[in-house]
């Protein structure tokens, strides 16, 4: 099976520049920090990089009629794309 790239994702070019990001700040900051400081890290590499970042950000559910507010919370959204 072919190596699948960004291109072929939702949102591709996102893709690439998260994941560009992603990889700027584990290979600035290295491993062993907690979930937090990367999080905050990696929401200013994004901005720099000039997308919108939403950090904790609830998420609803819609069920049959249901609206659950609040029943996700998301680390990060980053200009304002959900999938």
């Amino acid at each position: 099976m072919p190596h699948e790239t960004p291109q072929g994702y939702l949102h591709a070019n996102l893709t690439k520049s998260m994941l560009a990001a992603a990889i700027r700040v584990q290979n600035t900051l290295g491993p062993g920090l907690l979930e937090k400081p990367y999080r905050h890290c990696l929401a200013h590499a994004l901005r720099q990089a000039g997308h919108g970042v939403a950090m904790e950000t609830s998420l609803a559910l819609a069920f049959d009629g249901l609206l659950v507010p609040d029943a996700y919370r998301l680390d990060l959204l980053v200009d304002d794309k959900g999938g």
